[in-house]
């Protein structure tokens, strides 16, 4: 079995789209190909734009995308609403600037910048 992640990419106007991502969602991992790989806000909307997929890969023509309506990304009003919606363990923020990790179970450490996860 996998470990999922969420992806969320803010919008202007404030908006978050999201994905899931089914496997190895670890910052070992997805982590640091977000930091390493997905770095602008082109890339980060790229990545999310075309659904939900089973691994991140460092280059987006080697995703395996779930090309169904159900994997489409999700529009929320603000980046909680998409947390509270999907309840994953990781979720990874891109604020237009970098990326975040948001581990909502975590209460001692809710929020992490990327910049301080080991590659």
């Amino acid at each position: 079995m996998g470990t999922p992640a969420i992806l969320h990419v803010k919008q202007p106007g404030g908006k978050v789209l999201s994905i899931c991502i089914h496997n190895d969602g670890y910052p070992s991992h997805t982590g640091s190909i977000l930091k390493q790989h997905y770095n602008s806000n082109e890339l980060a909307n790229c990545l999310i734009i075309g659904g939900s997929f089973s691994l991140l890969e460092k280059q987006l023509q080697h995703l395996k995308r779930y090309n169904k309506k159900e994997n489409m990304a999700k529009t929320f009003p603000n980046l909680n609403k998409s947390i509270d919606k999907w309840g994953e363990r990781y979720n990874y923020y891109w604020d237009g600037v970098e990326w975040y990790l948001i581990c909502p179970f975590n209460t001692k450490f809710p929020l992490k910048t990327m910049t301080h996860i080991r590659e």
